[in-house]
């Protein structure tokens, strides 16, 4: 972490988690309602904003996560991408990730970073990460 007083290093880690618990709530409704501009909305402010917090603390990890569902999240609100049900799935596991980030934080240890494979669920671009078909019956 970057030289930044431990109190605001703290303040960010209450704010991040109570943003982590909404974003939680607020990605199943999203994904029931996918059309939802506001819920939308609400779940690209999240990242967002974790991904700010995490950019002015310099946790690089946190960013690079929440920038690929920001990035991703905001092409579906201009209408450039559809959310499909990998970048749900990449999205809730990206809050654990984000989760066992600010658990590291708060003990004083080094962030992890998310798998690059996650990261690359997020790409709007793309389908699913691509699955072996099963051997065909003789």
């Amino acid at each position: 972490m970057s030289a930044v007083p431990d109190d605001i290093a703290a303040d960010f880690i209450v704010e991040a988690q109570e943003i982590l618990d909404r974003l939680g709530e607020q990605l199943v409704s999203l994904e029931q309602a996918p059309d939802e501009a506001d819920q939308l909305n609400a779940v690209f402010r999240g990242f967002h904003t974790l991904k700010g917090g995490a950019g002015f603390l310099a946790i690089k990890p946190m960013v690079e996560l929440c920038h690929a569902a920001e990035e991703t999240l905001g092409m579906a609100r201009s209408g450039q991408a559809v959310l499909q049900a990998h970048h749900f799935d990449a999205a809730q596991q990206s809050l654990d990730y984000l989760q066992a980030m600010l658990d590291a934080m708060g003990s004083g240890e080094t962030v992890p970073h998310a798998p690059a494979s996650l990261i690359a669920q997020f790409d709007a671009k793309s389908g699913p990460p691509a699955v072996k078909a099963a051997p065909k019956a003789a």
